[in-house]
C-alpha cells in the first residue's frame, strides 16, 4: 500500500494498513510516520472529515434524533411538572392536598376561622350551625387526606372553605397587561343523600390594597354549578378568564355548595389546585418538607412533651421570664397572635433546679419574622432577675403557636 495521504486511505482493520510485516521498508518508514502525523493534525482541525458513506447523511440523522429527544423532553416535562415535580410550583394553592395540619380541630361557626389543615379557613352559613372542621384519612384523594367538614348541621346554609393567596404569589397571574386564563380544580365528596351543586369561586381584596382583607373579598369569577352525587368522589374543575391586575393585591379561592338543610352530614375536600392556563393539569404533589415550610411561613406551632422545654430564656423579674423561639422559616410578617392551650397550668418556668407553674397563660411579648419572644409569668418568686430560665410544658401536647396569616 502506498503512503497514505488522507483519512480515507487508512483502514479500520490494522492488518490492512501499511507497511505490512513482509514489506521492504527501505528508507520509506519516515514517510509513513510523517503521513500519519499529518492526517491526525488535519482531523483535529477539521480539514479531514471523519464520516463515511455508511453512516448516512450526518445532519439528517442528527436532526431526526433531536426531534425525538425534544418530543421526549416535552412529554417528560408534562408528566413530571404539574403532576408531581417538586420544582414546577404551578399550583398557587398551598397545602392543597391537606397533608399539613399543625392546628387542632375547629369548632365551626358563621365566622371564618383557620382550621385543622394549614392555610384553610372554614365557615358554616345558615341558622342552627354546628360541626367540626378537621383532617380525615380517606381513599380516593392523592395523599389519602382531605379537609373534613364533620357532622355538620345547618338550616338553609352551606359549608364554605377558602384560602387567601398573598399578593407575592398571585401577582404573576395577572400582571402581564392582558387577560389570562386560570384553571381551578378540587376533589369533593359528601354524604348528603342526594346530588348537590358545588361551586368554585375566585376573588380579590375588596379594600384594593395589597394583602388587605379587612373589608372582605370581591368576587372575580364563579364557576357554573358542578353536580356532586352522594358518596361519589368528584373532581370539580373550572376555567376563568381574568383581567389584568385582578390579582395584583392578592387572591382568594372559595369552595361551597347551594344552600340546603342538613343534619350531621359530612363533606370532604382536597387536591385543590389553581394555576395559569386553560386546562386543569394533574394535581402537583410537592415534597412534604417543602409543603410544611410553605405553611410555616404563615403559622408555626411548637408542640412539647411533658416536662420538655420549649426554648431557653432569661428572667426579667422575679416572677416573669422572656423565652426566645427561632422560627424554622421566616414568617410572612411579624406574628401578632400567640396560640396557646388556654390553661395556665400547662406551662411553667424552670429556673435553677426548680420548676414553677405559670399563673397566667403565656403571651406574645414581641414578634419578628425570624423569631418571637414569649412572656411566661409565675406567682412565686425566682431568685433574681437575669438568671437563665426555660419555658417548659407541664403536659404532653402543650403548644405555642405563632400566626402571620392573611
Amino acid at each position: 500500500m502506498p503512503v497514505p495521504s488522507t483519512l480515507a486511505d487508512i483502514s479500520a482493520t490494522a492488518a490492512s494498513n501499511s507497511p505490512a510485516g513482509s514489506d521492504a521498508i527501505g528508507t520509506s518508514l519516515d514517510d509513513y510516520l510523517r503521513a500519519i502525523q499529518a492526517i491526525l493534525k488535519r482531523v483535529t482541525t477539521g480539514a479531514d472529515a471523519m464520516t463515511t458513506p455508511a453512516l448516512g447523511t450526518p445532519l439528517s440523522g442528527v436532526a431526526t434524533n433531536l426531534t425525538g429527544t425534544a418530543a421526549g423532553l416535552t412529554a417528560g416535562y408534562a408528566n413530571a411538572g404539574p403532576s408531581g415535580s417538586a420544582f414546577s410550583f404551578r399550583n398557587k394553592i398551598i397545602n392543597g392536598d391537606m397533608r399539613i395540619a399543625q392546628r387542632g380541630n375547629l369548632a365551626l361557626s358563621g365566622t371564618a376561622a383557620y382550621g385543622k389543615c394549614d392555610r384553610w379557613r372554614g365557615t358554616l352559613t345558615g341558622t342552627g350551625v354546628s360541626g367540626t372542621l378537621t383532617q380525615d384519612n380517606i381513599s380516593g384523594f392523592s395523599s389519602s387526606k382531605a379537609a373534613h367538614f364533620s357532622s355538620v348541621s345547618f338550616t338553609t346554609g352551606t359549608v364554605f372553605l377558602d384560602q387567601r393567596v398573598e399578593s407575592a404569589n398571585s401577582y404573576s397571574l395577572t400582571y402581564s397587561g392582558s387577560s389570562v386564563q386560570i384553571a381551578v380544580k378540587a376533589r369533593i365528596r359528601h354524604d348528603y343523600g342526594s346530588s348537590t351543586n358545588f361551586y368554585l369561586r375566585v376573588g380579590k381584596p375588596t379594600s384594593g390594597s395589597v394583602d388587605d382583607w379587612t373589608s372582605g373579598a370581591t368576587t372575580v369569577a364563579t364557576s357554573a354549578a358542578i353536580a356532586v352525587a352522594n358518596l361519589t368522589t368528584t373532581v370539580a374543575t373550572a376555567t376563568f378568564t381574568v383581567a389584568t391586575g385582578d390579582f395584583n393585591n392578592g387572591l382568594t379561592l372559595q369552595i361551597y355548595h347551594d344552600n340546603t338543610t342538613v343534619a350531621s352530614k359530612n363533606v370532604w375536600i382536597g387536591d385543590v389546585q389553581l394555576e395559569e392556563g386553560s386546562v386543569a393539569t394533574p394535581f402537583e404533589t410537592r415534597p412534604y418538607g417543602t409543603e410544611l415550610a410553605l405553611c410555616q411561613r404563615y403559622y408555626y406551632r411548637k408542640i412539647s412533651g411533658a416536662s420538655v422545654a420549649f426554648d431557653c430564656g432569661i428572667a426579667i423579674s422575679t416572677t416573669q421570664a422572656y423565652v426566645i423561639t427561632n422560627f424554622p422559616v421566616p414568617m410572612r410578617t411579624s406574628p401578632s397572635v400567640l396560640d396557646v392551650t388556654g390553661t395556665a397550668g400547662d406551662y411553667r418556668i424552670r429556673h435553677a433546679a426548680t420548676a414553677t407553674a405559670c399563673s397566667i397563660v403565656p403571651s406574645l411579648a414581641a414578634g419578628q419574622v425570624a423569631n418571637a419572644t414569649t412572656l411566661f409569668t409565675i406567682g412565686s418568686a425566682m431568685s433574681a432577675a437575669g438568671i437563665a430560665t426555660f419555658g417548659e410544658a407541664v403536659n404532653s401536647g402543650t403548644y405555642l403557636g405563632w400566626s402571620a396569616e392573611l
